[in-house]
This record gives structure tokens, C-alpha cells and sequence, in this order.
């Protein structure tokens, strides 16, 4: 199966639960996610906890950084340590 999540926004998480209803089960193991750029904390976590592990995007957060569409500084805040 393969899901087309569009855009960054609640689109993918929607293509996961439409594919999970679909499919009859919350895992989700063999479905690729195609998806325009770096997927988010957000969707990445939603894609390990069904068991997604393809994913195709795009662009990269190098790529997309001159137009305001990289991840990598979510991702380098999550890697702070809490106390900071």
C-alpha cells in the first residue's frame, strides 16, 4: 500500500488513520509514506508507532532551510537536554 500524505500538515497523520481504518489494524508495516519534504517529529512518531519504515521525500531539511521548510531545528531542540 501506498499513502500520499500532501503537505506537511495534518494531511499525513490523516492518510495513517484512513490507511489504519482501511487496513483494519494499527500496523502499518509495508506502506511507504510519500511525503514534500523531511517528514516532522510529529509524523515521523506516528509513523514508527505503526510500524512504518519507508519513507520518500522530496526534499531534504538542506534543501528546503532557504525557504523555511526544514525540520532540523525541531529536531536539534528535541535533542537538548531537558533541563536547558
Amino acid at each position: 500500500m501506498i499513502l500520499f500524505p500532501g503537505r506537511l500538515n495534518d494531511a499525513g497523520s490523516g492518510a495513517i488513520r484512513a490507511a489504519s481504518r482501511a487496513l483494519g489494524s494499527p500496523r502499518l508495516d509495508g506502506c511507504v509514506i510519500y511525503a514534500s519534504g523531511h517528514p516532522r517529529p510529529m509524523r515521523l512518531s506516528a509513523m514508527h508507532l505503526t510500524d512504518i519504515r519507508e519513507v520518500t521525500y522530496s526534499y531534504s531539511n538542506g534543501d528546503g532551510e532557504p525557504y523555511s521548510l526544514s525540520a532540523a531545528a525541531i529536531y536539534a531542540e528535541l535533542a537538548r537536554p531537558l533541563a536547558e
